[in-house]
């Protein structure tokens, strides 16, 4: 997926995207309403995009610990 995200984008072309980490009390509460959520940490999204080629990838976490940003250049 990450390989495609950079293949469309144009040269400076800037992708953003979150991960969620799994925590107890969220997930009751997106089972409740019938939301499946893939959990990822920063070290998932890192494997994930670094070995790809990108000019800039910044990563920045919520101070809860629970969303980590991901900025990625092209």
């Amino acid at each position: 997926f990450y390989a495609a995200v950079l293949a469309a984008l144009a040269p400076g072309g800037v992708f953003y995207t979150s991960a969620t980490r799994r925590e107890p009390r969220s997930e009751a509460m997106l089972r409740a309403y019938e939301l499946e959520t893939h959990y990822r940490t920063e070290p998932d999204l890192r494997r994930a995009l670094a070995p790809l080629p990108w000019t800039s990838l910044e990563f920045t976490t919520d101070p809860t610990g629970l969303q980590t940003f991901m900025r990625a250049a092209k």
